[in-house]
C-alpha cells in the first residue's frame, strides 16, 4: 500500500484513502472501486478519494448482503429440488399403483364398495326369501324342534352359497338363483 495516498485530517479523525490504495485494502483493482462507487455500493469521500473506515464498513455490508442473497438463493434451489423429488416420487407412486390396478393386484375403492353392495344385495335376496322357501315345508310339522331344525339348516345353506360367491359371480348378479 502506498503510504503517500493516506492522509489523516485531525479536525474529523478520518482516514482518507485514494482509489488504488482502497483497491489494494480490498484486493481488487482500480475499475473495480469505481464500478463499486458506480453502483451506490462505496462513497466518495472527494475526487479520487475515500474516508476508509466508513468505505470498509459500506462493503463488508455490501458483502453480507451479497452471501445472504447467496444463501437466500441455494436455499430457493434445495426447496425446489426437494420438490421436485416429491413430485417425481408422487408420479413414480402413482404408476406403480396403476400398475397394480392394471395387474389385478389393487382394486379402487369404488370397486370395493359396489362387490361389499352387491353382496349385502345378495344376502338381503337370500335372507327375504328364506321364509318362502321354508315355509311350505314347515307345514306339515309338528315339533318345535324339527321346525328350528329345517330352518337352521336352510339358514346354514344360504349362507353356504353366499360363502362360495366370487367377485364375478356378484357382478353378474349370480348369487340370485335359488338352489334347494
Amino acid at each position: 500500500m502506498d503510504i503517500n495516498n493516506i492522509k489523516k485530517y485531525s479536525s474529523s479523525e478520518r482516514i482518507v484513502i485514494g482509489t488504488k490504495a482502497l483497491g489494494e485494502v480490498f484486493g481488487v483493482d482500480r475499475k473495480w472501486i469505481e464500478d463499486l462507487t458506480k453502483r451506490g455500493i462505496l462513497e466518495k469521500q472527494g475526487r479520487g478519494t475515500y474516508d476508509l473506515i466508513k468505505n470498509v464498513n459500506l462493503y463488508i455490508k455490501h458483502l453480507k448482503a451479497k452471501t445472504i442473497a447467496s444463501d437466500d438463493a441455494k436455499s430457493i434451489e434445495i426447496e425446489k429440488a426437494q420438490e421436485d423429488m416429491k413430485l417425481k416420487k408422487a408420479k413414480r407412486e402413482k404408476a406403480e399403483l396403476e400398475l397394480k390396478i392394471t395387474k389385478g393386484d389393487l382394486v379402487t375403492t369404488r370397486e370395493v364398495k359396489q362387490t361389499y353392495g352387491d353382496l349385502v344385495q345378495t344376502f338381503r335376496s337370500k335372507m327375504l326369501m328364506l321364509p318362502v322357501k321354508v315355509a311350505p315345508k314347515v307345514i306339515g310339522l309338528k315339533e318345535m324342534k324339527s321346525i328350528q331344525d329345517l330352518i337352521q339348516q336352510e339358514v346354514y345353506n344360504s349362507l353356504a352359497e353366499l360363502s362360495k360367491l366370487t367377485t364375478d359371480d356378484l357382478e353378474k348378479g349370480g348369487g340370485d338363483n335359488e338352489t334347494s
